[in-house]
Order: structure tokens, then sequence, then C-alpha cells
């Protein structure tokens, strides 16, 4: 049987179930929204967890700052605590498993379905920014595999698991354009993923740093190599430190070409991945395919501009010229990196970056959307 943790709530203004399966730590891309969105919500609606096959540093971490906890150990038990939990909504990402378990709540349970758009099944078969090379053997050859498979049949049962649910929430406008166009999707509303800014805030004030932060990007190698070694070749000639985080294959193969040239962070928390953007010059992001993008977000709430690309979620957080820089193509992402090296950073407040995210992507600004939307659902 599963367990329950934790206590019932009255007179909260909804009730709220996240869902997450098969997850190992807090910092998971998909993870991190959920607990963001539960810290603004928690203290004026019934909040709840449902953690099915998650790793123990993720369910302890959820047990310690959090009410009520369901813990199932299988589809059944889940079934069961949603049944005594009876949540106006049971809300989960886009992956096809969390989705096909969406689908089975459904059924099974009085409750509305919410799913939070982040993954979109399938763009990996479409996109040729991928640098599948840094992929293991068998899993560059079921992404060079997919390729041969028509979008279309890829895509036909994660569309109508989408369209089965009772809210579609996007987490950018550009995810809500491709839900558009790619999968002929209708979208309830576009809520940004919420930056806790009572971490991410500036720890060192400093315009003279000698470092910079660059992003490798995850696990799914949404970054190229030869790329990324352009950007060190920089930062070697301008004799600064690159402290990279991110997709741990690439940064092996960095660190071994460049030795102390650069630092690899790996299992950082949030506080300490605060400090690495509050003492750097600039954060380096030189992904192609980020549907929003946290990091940029989380390097200007503690006060440091950002060089990405002029294209998908970098335009909707990055003001180009005011909270950071939008190259237009790699030869301009190089210059723009090496003047900032030589020349440091000018025209820029920690205050007008940090103010830029509260505005728009921090816990309050975000949930309030959130909230929005799923209330909205109820009227109806």
């Amino acid at each position: 049987m599963g367990q329950v943790d934790g206590r019932v709530f009255e007179g909260f203004e909804m009730r709220i179930t996240f869902l997450i399966s098969d997850q190992k730590k807090q910092h998971e891309g998909v993870v991190r929204s959920f607990l963001n969105f539960a810290k603004g919500i928690e203290s004026k609606s019934e909040l709840s967890f449902a953690l099915l096959r998650c790793g123990d540093e993720l369910v302890d971490y959820v047990k310690t700052r959090f009410c009520t906890i369901v813990i199932p150990d299988n589809q059944n038990d889940l079934i069961n605590e949603l049944t005594k939990l009876k949540p106006q909504f049971v809300v989960a990402d886009d992956d096809p498993s969390r989705l096909k378990l969406l689908n089975t709540i459904k059924r099974r349970v009085k409750t509305n379905i919410a799913v939070y758009i982040q993954v979109l099944y399938g763009t990996h078969a479409i996109s040729n920014c991928y640098n599948l090379s840094l992929l293991p053997f068998k899993e560059r050859l079921l992404f060079s595999l997919l390729k041969f498979v028509p979008f279309s049949v890829l895509s036909r049962k994660y569309i109508d698991l989408v369209s089965n649910c009772d809210l579609v929430l996007a987490n950018s406008r550009v995810t809500t354009t491709l839900l558009h166009t790619l999968y002929n999707l209708d979208v309830s509303g576009v809520v940004y993923p919420p930056t806790d800014t009572e971490v991410f805030k500036p720890t060192i004030y400093t315009q003279e740093s000698k470092e910079i932060v660059l992003y490798l990007g995850s696990h799914l190698t949404d970054t190229g190599r030869d790329f990324v070694e352009n950007i060190v070749e920089c930062v070697s000639r301008q004799k600064c430190i690159a402290n990279l985080f991110g997709n741990s294959r690439l940064a092996s193969i960095v660190k071994d070409k460049y030795g102390d040239v650069v630092i690899y962070h790996e299992n950082l928390k949030d506080e300490e991945l605060a400090e690495i953007y509050s003492r750097s010059l600039i954060t380096v992001c030189p992904q192609r395919w980020e549907q929003f993008g946290l990091v940029p977000v989380e390097s200007m709430a503690c006060g440091t501009p950002v060089l990405a690309f002029n294209c998908m979620g970098f335009l909707e957080t990055i003001i180009n010229g005011k909270t950071g820089w939008l190259a237009n193509n790699k030869k301009d992402f190089l210059c723009r990196l090496n003047y900032v090296l030589e020349s440091g950073v000018k025209g820029f407040s920690k205050q007008s970056l940090r103010k830029h995210v509260i505005e728009h992507f921090s816990i309050a600004s975000s949930v309030e959307k959130f909230e929005s939307c799923l209330g909205d659902k109820l009227e109806r």
C-alpha cells in the first residue's frame, strides 16, 4: 500500500496535486517548476504531491518542505490515494509516461487533469540542432532512426493524450506556437516556469570578474561541441575562467582539452549556483533549442547578463541590450563574447536585471497566472 504524510487542511481555494514520476532529484528540469509553483501556492490552496517511483533524494526533499505527500507503490495505489485526497486538479508534465498516467487518472478519479507542456514529444525527429554524437551508441542509434519516422506518425499518440487533458498549459509563447503549428493542439494559457528569487539573488557585487558561466545544456545534447570549444578558446585567449555546468559528457571532453581554463560544477545546490552566477561577468547559453530556458532567468535574477542566440525562448526572457545580448549567428555570438571579456559589462545594473525577473518570471508572477488558469477552468 502507499502512504500519506501530512495533514488535511480546510478552507483553501483549490485542491491541487502535482504528479511526479520516475525522477531522481529535485533539480531535474521537469521537477523544478512544480516545486516552485508549490512554494507559491501552499499558503492559500490545499496542496499535495504524488511521487511515483521517485528517488530517495527527491522524496526526502519534498517531505521536508511540503505537508501532504502521497508515495504510492504502484499505479493502483496512486489511484486509491488520489481518490482519498479528492483533488480538483492533478497536474503533471507532458512526458508520454506521465500523460498516460493522467489519462488513467481521468478515467478512474473524479478530477480535472492538467498538463504543463515542457517536453514536446517527437521534436528530435524533425530538428537538426541536436548534437547526437555525444549520446551513448544505443541512444544515438534510436534518435537517428527516429528521423526516418514521419512526424505525424510519431506524434499521434502524444496528440491524443494531450487532447484528452482538461487544461493544457504551455511554458512559453514559443511552446504555444509549436503546439499550434506542429501538433494542431489548443492551449489554455501560457505560464512561465517560476524562479525562486529568494534563492537566486546577487551574493557578490563586483564588476571586475574574470569568470563566466557556460551552460552546456541538458542530457539530450542540445549544445554543439565544436561551438562550445570556440567559446572556451575565446575565454582562454582573454585569460578568463569558464564555470561549466550541465551536460557531464560534454564537460568531460572540454575539461580534458582545456584543463584549468574550465571548472566543471556538478550536483550544485541552488544556493551554490546563485553564487557562481553572482561572481561571473556573464552567463553564456549557446543552445539553439530552448523553449523557455531557466538558466538565463536565474542568471539575471542574480544580476548577471546573458549572451544567447536570437531565437526561441531566449526572445521571451532576454531584452537585447538591456538584460543581455541576442546574437544572430555564431560569428556575432563570439564577437560579442570577446568584446565583453575585453571591455567588461557596461550599462547594466544588477538591480534592473533582477527587477526584470521579479516582474515577469518570479514565483509570485508565475503562480498568479497559474492560479488564474485553474480558476477559469473551475468557473466554466
